[in-house]
């Protein structure tokens, strides 16, 4: 065997040990993010990730310098050059209450990268979605006026509408993304940071969204591409069937 020859097959050989080792190649077949056996509680773009967030379902493309985290029972997206340790990360805080529990996200003092944080809550906490109020005790009450602070607007079956009258600053503004409807509004925290905070209704639940490091929905600051619509476009939500349909597929 010639030389040429040789080092052409160990180029072939190269490339078809890569499309079996990397999922992105190998037909475009999702990574699972999730805590069970086979599954993965971090990837590092770029590749394709399917998430199950307690009823939450999608999928996403994860391009380069983009990176996963899943926690169970929250899920951290961020942007970096190189991916973090945990510790570096937004993290889930919780407060108990008479009925469950309270939640936010807290960033790192040092935290210097754009990041989104993400829950699942059950659409039967909040106070949309019952049309005609039974007794509501004082526990689910508590939830749902927690749910109502996270997720400002009502869900009238087709789109968000706000409760009550936004700053023109912080606009609410419909979202739809694979015919999910969702809405996005700005939020000043605390530390005087711009983000973003998101709600999509997922079949019987909400998936909540919470961003910080920067990244809000662009406006004329949108130069290091840290927009929050940038992450909503990747979104891809599925149904329980389409989502079993793809598991049960033969690999």
């Amino acid at each position: 065997m010639t030389y040429f020859r040789r080092v052409a097959w160990i180029f072939a050989f190269a490339f078809l040990a890569r499309s079996f080792v990397d999922p992105v190649l190998a037909q475009n077949r999702p990574l699972i993010v999730g805590n069970a056996v086979g599954e993965m509680s971090s990837v590092n773009g770029p590749a394709l990730v399917q998430v199950d967030m307690g009823g939450c379902r999608f999928s996403m493309a994860l391009g380069e310098w983009e990176h996963v985290k899943y926690n169970d029972p929250d899920f951290i997206f961020y942007r970096s050059k190189h991916p973090l340790a945990d510790g570096a990360l937004p993290y889930l805080k919780q407060a108990e209450m008479s009925s469950g529990y309270d939640w936010w996200f807290e960033e790192p003092k040092d935290a210097n990268f754009p990041w989104i944080g993400l829950m699942c809550e059950s659409a039967s906490d909040f106070s949309w979605s019952v049309s005609t109020p039974p007794e509501i005790s004082p526990e689910l009450q508590e939830i749902m006026d927690s749910n109502s602070l996270k997720c400002p607007a009502n869900f009238d079956g087709e789109k968000w509408v706000p409760r009550r009258k936004m700053n023109d600053e912080v606009p609410l503004d419909n979202f739809e993304v694979v015919q999910k409807g969702g809405f996005i509004i700005d939020v000043k925290e605390k530390n005087a940071r711009l983000g973003s905070r998101f709600c999509f209704v997922s079949g019987t639940n909400v998936l909540i969204g919470v961003s910080g490091g920067w990244a809000d929905r662009g406006g004329n600051r949108d130069v290091r591409n840290d927009s929050i619509l940038d992450f909503l476009r990747k979104l891809k939500f599925e149904s329980d069937d389409a989502l079993v349909k793809r598991l049960e597929k033969p690999h």
